[in-house]
């Protein structure tokens, strides 16, 4: 066996606040895809559950009710499916989940130049 070389994962530092990760999770909740609606319950990929679960841990103990989070593309990805269900919704609730998503597609479009960088 010889060794070949490395491969490197990148993920994204997202600042998410209460209000981000409980639309998020609001709409998981109901999503038509298990995956997305697994990403806000307890369980194996459920990063939003995980958000949730932080930031109401730390909410005391801090002035702002923000986190930051590393998240993969797959995790952006699932959000940002998790948001199409969000075009339903009234007005000020789908521009909401429009600016979530365009920060999720910046966060992707950046994953995906960096690791083209790093493992080139």
């Amino acid at each position: 066996m010889n060794r070949v070389g490395c491969t490197y994962v990148v993920k994204a530092k997202i600042e998410l606040t209460r209000e981000d990760i409980e639309f998020l999770c609001d709409l998981a909740r109901d999503h038509y895809d298990a995956t997305c609606r697994g990403s806000a319950v307890a369980g194996r990929d459920a990063f939003l559950h995980g958000a949730r679960v932080l930031i109401q841990s730390v909410a005391g103990c801090r002035e702002t009710d923000t986190i930051v989070e590393d998240w993969s593309f797959r995790e952006c990805d699932i959000a940002r499916k998790t948001l199409e269900s969000a075009r339903y919704l009234s007005e000020p609730k789908s521009t909401y989940a429009a600016v979530l998503d365009g920060i999720l597609r910046s966060a992707q479009e950046l994953i995906n130049h960096e690791s083209v960088r790093l493992n080139s």
